[in-house]
């Protein structure tokens, strides 16, 4: 990617990142929920081949580095506003015995999402629509929830994971000081511990325990 797009992509994702953190009342709202799908189902057609331009440095660096930290493999996994399911199916490859599960707001990508599962992977791999803030499942069902490039939804993700559980926020651009502060003034009066924001490739990834309450 080039030098001038890079900073163009930074600084649009630093306003949006930081206006996500900042005001998660409006993600509820459902004129910005219609907007996301449609935004989004119309980015269906040709999102892995926005992926595949802009690199694996780019776009899985915050999940590499995140998932490279969990000390044990989950046995399952929930990937949010999954898209066509990128993270999802690296995810797989990652933790071969983990069940997966994508949700998205989108149809369309969900239904991209589908046709692109191997049928060796069926058992393991599925995905759903939903939008993350609103999730049709059980508390304490997965053992890590992620959202990548995608608005957060910190207290539903933390509705569905396990006690001592991971959350992962991952963000292609962003590493810039001011939206670190604002991500972890979010996070850390929720029920969360050992949050942590670090640099992975040209973007930022954020993990966080469930638990009891504490201090990053």
């Amino acid at each position: 990617m080039g030098k001038t797009k890079t900073l163009i992509a930074k600084s649009v994702a630093t306003h949006l990142i930081g206006f996500s953190f900042i005001l998660p009342g409006t993600l509820q709202r459902r004129g910005f929920l219609r907007a996301m799908d449609r935004i989004f189902s119309g980015m269906a057609p040709s999102y892995d081949r926005a992926w595949e331009k802009m690199g694996t440095s780019v776009v899985l660096a915050p999940l590499d580095r995140a998932a490279g930290e969990i000390p044990k493999p989950p046995a399952r996994i929930a990937d949010l506003a999954c898209g066509t399911g990128p993270a999802a199916f690296r995810l797989a490859d990652t933790f071969p015995e983990a069940r997966i599960t994508g949700a998205d707001i989108s149809r369309a990508m969900i239904e991209t999402f589908r046709k692109k599962i191997p049928p060796a992977k069926r058992e393991r791999i599925s995905a759903l629509v939903s939008p993350s803030g609103r999730l049709p499942f059980a508390d304490n069902t997965f053992d890590l929830v992620l959202t990548q490039n995608a608005p957060p939804y910190p207290e539903e993700m933390i509705r569905v994971l396990r006690p001592g559980g991971f959350l992962f926020f991952l963000y292609s651009f962003a590493f810039i000081a001011p939206v670190r502060r604002i991500v972890r003034r979010r996070l850390v009066p929720l029920n969360l511990c050992d949050i942590t924001i670090r640099r992975a490739g040209e973007g930022m990834a954020v993990t966080a325990v469930k638990g009891k309450k504490g201090r990053a």
